[in-house]
């Protein structure tokens, strides 16, 4: 679901790509892949996702889970929607 140009830009600089189970994808309504990044290598995503947990996890990624279920699922919004911008300090 990535346009062609980005997937190539991503591959020419390395860019690990981690692949969404399909069937958390589709039963969270898009939601398994609605993950924010706070810092490099850690980020927060809502509970009930094992297998797209896993996958980051494994790639050595900290996750920060809570419970979204009433207002993610049910207001179709994940984590990258409840967040204003973020100033990182280099």
């Amino acid at each position: 679901l990535l346009p062609v140009g980005l997937v190539e830009l991503m591959r020419d600089r390395e860019i690990t790509m981690l692949e969404a189970p399909f069937d958390e994808f589709q039963d969270s309504g898009t939601l398994s892949t609605n993950i924010l990044a706070i810092a490099p290598g850690d980020c927060v995503m809502i509970k009930g996702l094992p297998k797209t947990l896993a996958i980051l996890e494994e790639a050595g990624i900290n996750m920060r889970i809570f419970q979204g279920e009433a207002l993610c699922i049910g207001c179709e919004g994940g984590p990258t929607c409840l967040t204003r911008p973020l100033l990182r300090a280099p």
